[in-house]
């Protein structure tokens, strides 16, 4: 039951009557039995994963919570100093060993289900005899439970707020139902306590998150799964095609990739804010960056965010790094010392990232490129600096910053080869295409237009794209555009939505070309 589907926008129907209906008090019950629900309907044989994550991450929650009230109550009960630090320590050595037991089960069901069958591939190539290649189900939305998960046990590690002594409510948490499919990756001290406390129907609000679910669709259907047709076509099929054309489908796959993924998190967000509950944001016009390090400040959020708070900062920031650092300011000097744990750290996540996007090489691929060119951009950044300063470069100038901007999308779209091309291989093969093969397939639209996309579609899609540009530039410069929509008149919202709806049932829902492609994240 995806997202684009009647089945789903029934099931919302049915959900928000009953969570209404019901006394305050119950209506988290609701939204626990919806959840459950969906997951039973999207497969039942996904729920035995989900439960597992939830359980172990529950009572690793609970029996941390115990081990720290108890060295509290000894400590209170102890005037000695070392006897205090003894039982502190001795307390979190035992939390070590409650989180890694659950880190072992939790990411140990993710490894196996989804890294399996690459790392018996990787034995195989290496020792000619490995591990056979097994079906195994792939549950979905498991990256997003387990690491939404994994970063409640990793705060109640470090007393950042007291378990939640509810399994019921907890299992809320993990499993709510809207982000499920693709997130985004929410903090528990952000969510937990919304889904739990009661909420009054809002006439208001209820409007503003239809909207917002609108411009999902919008994105996902007008755009994104328009371009899909395109894209497909020559990924699958690169060597007929020549670099004019490749480069063009990887521009239209990063447009993909972007209407795909931010226009689930909007349908995702509105669902939520219907139910009055407040979703982390995960998109901030990642295509105005102006470096790549700014773009994943923006792409993915919280996924980024999740990142750098439970891998970047706690390696960039351990003992072993800060004596490395040390030792290398003494021997290269004070910025390197600084920078050189800071890259490693930069790498080591970013490799993370690639393996969270997928089993296989173009992945890692893929994390390696991204982290090696923000730690390179970290490595030579005063060096930069200095030179314009000597030579009194204008970098805020307003032709600087569009060519950062455009040099930004320019390496993320190349990045985006590894992560959409069948392997390594061939994205390097489409990448040199682009750069050497420009003739071969004819005129350039002619061959553009054999591509699965007619006309009509291709001029509905710039529609589209136009529409999330000038949005994009809108909200980059500051401008609340859903604040000043809500401030004209009715008619003149109830006539704009009218207008709307009918151009996404005349160019999406009932076009002859029209197949609602699944989200591209929801297999992450």
């Amino acid at each position: 039951m995806g997202l684009v589907s009647l089945e789903y926008l029934f099931f919302l129907l049915v959900v928000f009557l009953f969570y209404f209906f019901v006394p305050q008090k119950a209506r988290w019950v609701v939204l626990l039995a919806a959840s459950y629900a969906f997951y039973t309907l999207c497969s039942w044989k996904y729920l035995p994963f989900i439960a597992a994550t939830t359980l172990t991450t529950f009572y690793a929650g609970i029996i941390m919570g115990n081990i720290a009230g108890k060295a509290r109550r000894r400590m209170a009960d102890c005037d000695d100093r070392t006897q205090k630090k003894d039982i502190r320590a001795a307390a979190q050595a035992q939390k070590r060993l409650v989180i890694t037991a659950c880190f072992l089960l939790d990411f140990g069901i993710l490894a196996v289900l989804k890294y399996y069958n690459f790392f018996a591939s990787v034995t195989m190539s290496i020792l000619g005899n490995g591990l056979p290649q097994l079906e195994l189900l792939l549950p979905l939305g498991i990256s997003f439970y387990t690491f939404q998960s994994a970063g409640y046990v990793i705060d109640v590690y470090h007393a950042k707020y007291e378990p939640d002594k509810n399994l019921a409510k907890f299992a809320l948490f993990v499993s709510f139902f809207p982000q499920l499919i693709q997130g985004p990756i929410s903090r528990y001290d952000q969510l937990a306590s919304q889904l739990y406390e009661p909420h009054t129907f809002d006439v208001v609000r209820a409007r503003s998150a239809l909207r917002l679910m609108f411009w999902g669709y919008f994105k996902k259907c007008i755009v994104a799964d328009k371009l899909a047709v395109l894209v497909e076509t020559v990924f699958n099929a690169p060597a007929g095609y020549s670099g004019a054309v490749i480069a063009f489908a990887a521009v239209c796959y990063g447009i993909q990739i972007y209407a795909d993924f931010s226009g689930g998190i909007d349908i995702i967000r509105g669902v939520a804010q219907l139910l009055g509950i407040d979703m982390e944001q995960n998109f901030n016009q990642p295509y105005f960056s102006t470096s790549l390090s700014d773009f994943w400040r923006r792409w993915h959020i919280t996924l980024g965010n999740w990142m750098r708070t439970y891998i970047f900062y706690p390696l960039a920031l351990s003992k072993g790094m800060t004596r490395w650092g040390r030792r290398m300011s003494e021997k290269c000097g004070r910025y390197i010392g600084k920078a050189i744990p800071l890259c490693v750290a930069t790498l080591v996540t970013f490799l993370a990232v690639g393996v969270w996007h997928g089993a296989g090489w173009k992945y890692l691929t893929y994390g390696v490129w991204n982290g090696a060119i923000i730690a390179l951009a970290t490595l030579t950044g005063p060096f930069f600096q200095e030179f314009y300063k000597r030579i009194h470069f204008n970098s805020e100038c307003r032709i600087w910053y569009c060519w950062r901007v455009l040099r930004t999308f320019l390496i993320v779209t190349i990045g985006r080869f590894f992560t959409r091309a069948a392997d390594v291989k061939t994205a390097l093969f489409m990448m040199g295409s682009v750069l050497s093969r420009w003739k071969g397939d004819g005129a350039f639209l002619q061959t553009v237009l054999g591509l699965g996309v007619s006309w009509k579609n291709l001029i509905v899609v710039a529609f589209g794209v136009l529409m999330m540009i000038v949005v994009g530039v809108l909200r980059e410069r500051g401008r609340d555009i859903r604040g000043w929509f809500e401030q004209r008149p009715v008619l003149v919202q109830m006539s704009l939505e009218l207008v709307g709806v009918i151009f996404m049932v005349i160019f999406a829902e009932y076009g002859t070309e029209y197949d609602p492609a699944d989200f591209i994240y929801a297999v992450f």
